[in-house]
């Protein structure tokens, strides 16, 4: 209980920190820019970060394996190197679609992506090393001063017209990509203190050597979380397709306000303590497990009452942009809550389940996606947003009793899911 507390508990302060910095940044950005802003900005992200996904080859949750202070700089080459090659192919690809006579969607920014999957991808890398490093107390200040120099630059190039937002689709992504680039040489600079000086020599080898080594676990995380990356990232270029940008940013404000339970408790869990999990004695990680369990569902509760007062007693102070999500939040808190509880549960067991796994995502992606277009068909695109957490909820509910029965912790996850949806419940009809 105590090595499963210590390390999240730097990790989730300064998670925290991050997320009350991108909540605030919310409110602060809708005074700056429209919704259809936002909604550009979410959709070019998003496909630059799952590109960035991709160029890093998932190195970043497999660094327990490689002595980091030895091979950093080589392992840092990685993501540049399948970074520049994606770059190429992406441009080959759509000159070849442009010289066919197709052009990309109007809300699709080409060059923004392709400049920011690189610092996207590094600063992944870096921020995972740092953890492997041990460097916690530094991580729990990287991740608040990343979401507040990105705030600050996006206020910025609000103000300032520049000939950059030639290139940038709008001041959102353009303060994006200049706070993620200053960010990056940031941490370069902490990091060349704290591995071994970079060395050009037998560079090739090494970098052969790396992918070599970790070629089982890169196919193992890319078959467990791609379909999940693509669900994610492409949802907002979906969402605007049916209801336009300005339905993309109310999901980005959706997403940004109940994604908390999974950015914060789960990952901070994930990152800090994966080693601690990949038990062969099935009892100890089914006691790691439950006690994660605990800690979300506690998690969970603060949560709802959070949120919920803050929508009682503060709604008229909201900007009118903001409160286009308060119809939604009941499905969307439901559906963070469930994934929450499925992905703590989802530790142990899913790494015999990685086929399992990977097919649940691809099954929740085509779920959700043929949903949405069905709606579209018969002009009830307005009911996209509900159908789309309903749906999660349903596959979440359904890959968490799996993974409870596996694990025989269905007298824990029981009584959580009473009291969760009780909680919920609760505060939607007192508020």
């Amino acid at each position: 209980m105590r090595n499963l507390l210590i390390a999240p508990s730097y990790l989730l302060i300064g998670s925290v920190a991050a997320a009350l910095i991108n909540f605030i940044a919310i409110f602060i950005n809708l005074s700056f820019y429209s919704l259809e802003e936002l909604g550009v900005f979410a959709i070019n992200v998003s496909i630059a970060s799952f590109l960035s996904v991709l160029s890093l080859l998932r190195i970043d949750i497999a660094l327990t394996k490689l002595n980091l202070k030895k091979h950093f700089w080589a392992l840092s080459l990685v993501p540049i190197i399948s970074s520049c090659l994606f770059v190429v192919l992406i441009v080959t690809i759509c000159f070849l679609l442009s010289y066919l006579g197709y052009g990309l969607p109007e809300q699709i920014s080409l060059t923004s992506i392709l400049f920011l999957i690189i610092p996207i991808a590094l600063n992944q890398l870096f921020l995972s090393s740092i953890i492997r490093l041990n460097q916690l107390k530094f991580s729990a200040l990287a991740k608040p001063m990343l979401a507040a120099m990105i705030l600050i630059f996006q206020i910025l190039f609000s103000f300032f017209n520049t000939k950059m937002l030639d290139i940038f689709a709008n001041g959102m992504i353009l303060g994006f990509f200049i706070g993620n680039t200053l960010f990056l040489i940031f941490l370069i600079f902490y990091l060349r203190n704290q591995v071994n000086k970079f060395s050009s020599k037998n560079l090739i080898h090494k970098i052969k050597k790396i992918l070599n080594k970790l070629k089982e676990i890169i196919a193992h995380s890319f078959l467990t979380t791609l379909p999940n990356q693509v669900s994610i990232s492409f949802m907002p270029l979906i969402l605007s397709f049916v209801g336009g940008t300005t339905l993309s940013g109310v999901f980005l404000i959706l997403e940004r306000t109940i994604s908390a339970p999974n950015t914060l408790v789960s990952d901070a869990l994930w990152k800090s303590n994966h080693y601690l999990f990949e038990e062969k004695n099935p009892k100890n990680a089914i006691s790691k497990i439950r006690t994660a369990t605990i800690i979300m569902l506690t998690f969970l509760v603060l949560f709802i009452s959070f949120i919920y007062c803050v929508r009682y007693f503060f709604l008229n102070l909201l900007p009118e942009d903001f409160l286009l999500i308060v119809p939604f939040l009941f499905f969307a808190i439901l559906s963070s809550g469930f994934q929450g509880l499925s992905k703590v549960n989802s530790y142990f067991i899913h790494f015999d389940k990685v086929l399992l796994n990977s097919f649940f995502e691809s099954f929740l992606f085509i779920f959700r996606t043929g949903g949405i277009l069905i709606l579209f068909t018969l002009s009830l695109e307005n009911y996209s947003l509900e159908y789309f957490y309903l749906s999660s909820s349903i596959c979440y509910l359904a890959l968490l009793s799996y993974w409870s029965q596996n694990l025989r912790n269905l007298k824990l996850i029981f009584p959580s899911l009473l009291i969760f949806i009780f909680t919920l419940i609760f505060f939607e009809m007192v508020t």
